[in-house]
């Protein structure tokens, strides 16, 4: 066994005293500065100064001597302090280390105290290391001591590299070896049989009598042989040979028809008085001597060394072999005619079934000592808790009693829905039984969601058909005496405490069928490796049938069959379990393993019954969905789709009621379906007029402009429905000075709309923060797919719903999942806007353009008329003193009409103003007004667009465009 390795820190040494010498230089320099102050001043007192500076030398060496001594004792000080510490650190870490090996270890000591618990026995094997104490000895330790390294040779440094060595070994540790290298013990009797008496039981206790034999080789009729008489009391089967040496062998053995597992096939003991006498096969040699004890011989010469043998009397190994044998035997590992088999094939169980019906869910699914095991759900449960830790057998488990149940019952009688969340590899073949209506497993996140949300449904459905009957439950016959014709439901989860982390409001869900379950037929089996702290208290109570495979400790064991019998099952065989119904005492059985023609036979017993049990949940909604799939349009609603509605299990016809639901706003990333969406309304919203608002800008703003006037003007004939794709979008297409504007324009057909019977439709790629307002008016809003979960939760979703997987047309409506009709529209090209009307010549013009002359020249190439000497004048470059008299058009650029100060303001009231070329901001300035102007599609390529603006002298804005110009 290897240990985690342990670093304490190490003390420090006592650091060297600092070096010190006499101050020469502090003791001379005084002396001559008293000489030189005598020479100048002649006086004797100046000389009296001469003698500070040997003075003063002599007290500083002295001071730095007692203060080195005075460190000197502190670090000593220290360094004891911190090596007695690190002292007692070694000696809590060997003495963990050593309570780790000692609890891992079998010993014999532990075995004749009875300190090695039974729920541990039997749980090696051959094919794996099986550990032994040879007794005990020094061994390499885990700790390690942090030691600086070693510059000197003091008595400090080799106290600091003893304790390094000293933390380097465990002393007394388990000294443990691989019973299948071959162990012989030499020595003189009796502590040599002693010895290997207590390796012997080792053995017995890791290796199951159910796998395991003993074979005991000894001379006839020698006194060895009575040594070793107590063998008859272990549970293993034991077979004498007769031999030379005493060699005791635990060899594996194999049931029969199973392959033999590779791997040694015997671990052996042998005994002799001299070490030459031991067989070859020993591999690791223990001397037990009179004086000292040693492991003399192993493949690792590290481990040889003086040992602490164990040995044990054959008093001790009596007991020891009696408790073993007692314990199987509770365990029904032994006992003649009424021990359980190691292996039960599902045909073993005596459970072919006769001609009669049994009544509930009656069905044989295991063996007792006492024959076949017969469990009902609805007799002894309702319910029913299966606890084992992993390795056990609980899949093995659920799979056999299933099948048992589908052998016993026609699927008219009883349905199983299987809850896998081990991956769906569990339950994988149950599901060609007709009595399977479906595997929900963890890997379909969104489809165990919308199963387990189903089951609510079933328990409201079961309600409808028993209150429809008049049975107070499933076995009650109802009004005109029949029984309502309602199945056992039996809900089988693997791995209950994944699913409610998974899940976690399935923990009331699963309350609720534990109370309504028997009057509605419903039943639960849930299994779990720790039954306690995972199944609530309101389960557990309606939880008649309790079953417990091997489990880890006692409180599991008694959580779920009142008692710690579970604990002290072996790992082998797979499927031994303690079953208990109805508070009896709990009943050792054997559950069988299912084999593929074991359910392939069960499944073709009822091939012929055409009845299938109601499925719990419906299947998800299709990726396409068809307008002749929906409901036929109702009074008021248009259908758009269906909805998933698994709380109810159904998946009705969406319908989209405008004078309930108000605006609809359909929000969707790229490719998610948006403008399918209005292609579905406007194919099935008759008798509801449908206008839609064309993608460029021009017939956008004509149409929002002429759909708000005619809500002011309540020119409205009917109900309306105005369908905006892509909003976000076609407000970036207009310049900048429009965006508000059309924002505007929007927001008041949404507000106003309504209530003259126009219903807007929108669609948009996300809601910028320029949309809120225009959100905030729609009374109902469809998602569709969002590039992110971030998205979809802006957009008003919620993040547990969001997928980033929906096919185009998938979303949430009115909080249930959707998949919208997909149309088959024909393609729709932009629809070409009329052009412009051609500008009103009735009037004299006012020009305003960036190009004076060009203009003037189209003006007069497309008006024969305007073609004559004068009929188009330009204005110059300084506006004023240019006549203007006589002219039907005047042409200048907005410098030049500006610079003739008041003639645009002179001309409005008999003029048509005309500006070309500019933008909105600049024909407001010019015209001072301050209504937008209609915007001006640009033309391809970014050119003038061909239109322009024309304000007549009423105020009234056109676009208009000059009439062709004749000729080719």
């Amino acid at each position: 066994m290897k240990d985690s390795t342990q670093s304490i820190p190490a003390p420090e040494p006592p650091a060297a005293p600092a070096p010190y010498s006499f101050p020469l230089l502090a003791t001379v320099a005084p002396v001559v500065v008293s000489i030189a102050i005598w020479l100048i001043t002649q006086s004797v007192f100046a000389l009296v100064f001469a003698a500070l500076g040997p003075a003063v030398a002599v007290a500083s060496v002295a001071d730095a001597r007692l203060q080195a001594q005075r460190r000197g004792r502190r670090e000593t000080a220290r360094f004891e302090a911190e090596l007695a510490e690190a002292r007692a650190e070694i000696a809590a870490a060997h003495g963990r280390e050593r309570d780790t090996l000692v609890a891992a270890s079998p010993s014999a000591s532990r075995l004749v105290d009875g300190g090695w618990p039974e729920s541990e026995h039997w749980l090696g094997s051959l094919d794996a290391v099986v550990p032994v104490s040879l007794g005990r000895a020094e061994r390499p330790s885990a700790v390690t001591l942090d030691a600086p390294a070693s510059r000197g040779r003091t008595a400090d440094h080799d106290r600091l590299r003893a304790l390094v060595a000293h933390a380097a070994r465990l002393p007394d540790a388990p000294a443990m070896v691989d019973a299948r290298l071959g162990i012989g013990v030499a020595g003189p009797d009796p502590l040599a049989t002693a010895v290997a008496r207590g390796i012997v039981l080792q053995l017995a206790a890791s290796l199951s009598p159910l796998t395991h034999s003993l074979t005991l080789e000894t001379a006839e009729a020698s006194t060895a042989r009575a040594e070793w008489l107590w063998l008859d009391e272990l549970p293993h089967d034991l077979v004498l040979v007769d031999g030379g040496e005493t060699v005791l062998r635990v060899q594996s053995r194999q049931p029969p028809g199973v392959a033999a597992t590779r791997g040694p096939e015997s671990a052996a003991v042998a005994v002799a008085g001299r070490r030459e006498a031991l067989p070859r096969f020993a591999r690791v040699v223990v001397w037990a001597g009179d004086g000292q004890s040693r492991l003399v011989q192993h493949p690792d010469l590290a481990e040889l060394g003086p040992l602490r043998l164990e040995p044990v009397s054959r008093e001790q190994a009596l007991l020891v072999a009696r408790a073993m044998t007692a314990h199987a035997r509770r365990a029904r590992l032994v006992g003649g005619v009424a021990a359980l088999p190691a292996e039960l094939a599902f045909d073993e169980c005596g459970g072919r079934e006769t001609g009669e019906r049994p009544a509930g869910l009656d069905c044989v699914v295991g063996v007792t000592a006492a024959g076949p095991l017969r469990l009902d759900l609805a007799a002894h449960g309702p319910h029913a808790v299966v606890g084992g830790t992993t390795g056990s057998g609980k899949s093995e488990l659920l799979v056999a009693w299933v099948l048992a149940m589908a052998r016993a019952h026609p699927p008219r009688a009883a349905s199983v829905l299987l809850v896998d969340f081990k991956g769906g590899s569990a339950f994988a073949a149950l599901a060609a039984l007709p009595h399977c209506v479906g595997v929900i497993t963890d890997l379909d996140e969104t489809g165990a969601a919308r199963a387990l949300e189903s089951l609510a449904a079933e328990l409201r459905r079961r309600e409808r058909v028993l209150a429809a009957a008049g049975a107070k439950s499933v076995d009650a016959p109802g009004t005109g005496g029949a029984v309502a014709d309602l199945p056992r439901l039996v809900i089988v989860v693997d791995e209950f405490a994944a699913m409610v982390a998974g899940f976690p409001e399935l923990h009331a869900l699963f309350g609720d069928v534990a109370a309504r379950g028997r009057s509605l037929g419903v039943h639960l089996v849930l299994c779990t490796q720790r039954p306690a702290g995972v199944i609530r208290d309101a389960v557990l109570a309606n939880s008649g049938l309790r079953v417990s495979l091997r489990v880890n400790n006692r409180g599991d064991s008694v959580a779920v069959i009142g008692s710690d019998e579970a604990a002290a099952l072996p790992l082998s065989p797979r499927g031994r379990a303690w079953v208990a119904a109805d508070g009896d005492a709990p009943v050792l059985a054997q559950f069988p393993l299912v084999a593929p023609q074991d359910i392939d036979a069960v499944a073709r017993r009822w091939s012929a019954d055409s009845y299938r049990p109601h499925r719990p949940w419906l299947d998800p909604l299709p990726d396409l969905v068809r307008p002749g799939d929906l409901a036929p349009g109702e009074p008021g609603g248009i259908p758009v789709g269906r909805l998933d509605d698994p709380a109810r299990q159904s998946q009705p016809t969406a319908f989209y009621r405008p004078a309930t639901h108000g605006n609809l706003l359909v929000v969707g990333g790229a490719g998610a379906g948006k403008t399918g969406v209005l292609d579905t309304l406007a194919a099935a919203a008759s008798p509801i007029r449908v206008s839609r608002v064309p993608h460029d800008i021009e017939g956008a703003w004509d149409v929002l402009t002429a759909t708000l006037a005619a809500v002011r003007g309540g020119d409205v004939a009917g109900s309306t429905l105005v369908l905006l794709d892509d909003l976000d979008t076609l407000v970036a297409r207009f310049p900048e000075e429009y965006e508000g504007a059309v924002l505007e324009l929007v927001t008041q057909g949404l507000r106003e709309g309504p209530g003259r019977g126009i219903h807007w439709a929108l669609t948009a790629q996300r809601l910028t923060s320029g949309l809120h307002s225009v959100a905030a008016l729609c009374g109902s809003r469809l998602l569709l797919r969002l590039p992110s979960r971030q998205e979809h939760v802006l957009a008003g979703g919620d993040g547990e719903h969001f997928s980033s997987a929906l096919p185009p047309g998938a979303g949430r409506w009115e909080g249930l999942r959707v998949q919208i009709a997909h149309t088959e529209a024909e393609p729709r090209p932009h629809p070409s806007r009329p052009a412009p009307p051609v500008l009103d010549l009735s009037r004299p013009l006012a020009v305003v353009t960036r190009r004076p002359a060009q203009f003037a020249d189209r003006l007069r190439r497309s008006v024969p008329a305007l073609s004559r000497s004068g009929a188009v004048s330009v204005l110059g470059a300084e506006g004023i003193g240019v006549s203007t008299g006589g002219s039907a058009a005047v042409v200048g650029d907005a410098q030049a009409w500006l610079s003739s100060w008041g003639s645009i303001a002179a001309l409005r009231a008999t003029h048509t103003l005309v500006v070309e070329g500019c933008g909105a901001a600049e024909f407001r300035s010019i015209t001072r007004v301050t209504e937008l102007p209609p915007p001006l599609a640009p033309t391809p390529g970014g050119g003038t667009p061909a239109a322009f603006w024309a304000l007549d002298p009423d105020g009234r804005i056109t676009r208009a465009t000059l009439p062709r110009a004749p000729g080719p």
